[in-house]
């Protein structure tokens, strides 16, 4: 249960709050983890779960955090060369996925209001 799971696709769009377009970053530490950039990673928001699926060229990921292993969503707000940017990280219990988990987007407003919707507190930094 919320292993990453390769080629698994988002749950129907029935199900989900909210879909996003970005990037991440996932590894041990920001300094060993793998970054995949816009737009090749979705963040899928269901009630239940976060879904962050990477489509890169030579890698194709799919973690899956149910909403018990969550313990912390961390929202931090940055200027990237002028463009106002979210970075999300989802702090977590899931064995077999690496504790370094950021999502990054443009769009931050629709990110913090869905998770919010779907029920997620979110810490704002």
């Amino acid at each position: 249960m919320g292993n990453t799971n390769l080629g698994r696709e988002p749950p129907e769009s029935r199900d989900l709050h909210f879909v996003l377009r970005g990037g991440s970053l996932v590894g041990n530490s920001y300094w060993s983890s793998r970054s995949v950039t816009w737009p090749f990673v979705t963040l899928a928001v269901s009630g239940d779960e976060l879904i962050l699926t990477t489509k890169g060229v030579v890698t194709r990921s799919c973690y899956t955090f149910p909403r018990e292993t969550i313990r912390n969503i961390v929202l931090r707000q940055r200027n990237f060369l002028g463009l106002q940017t979210a970075l999300l990280q989802i702090v977590h219990s899931v064995t077999g996925v690496p504790p370094y988990v950021i999502f990054d987007t443009f769009d931050i407003e629709n990110l913090a209001r869905s998770l919010e919707s779907a029920g997620y507190p979110i810490q704002r930094e």
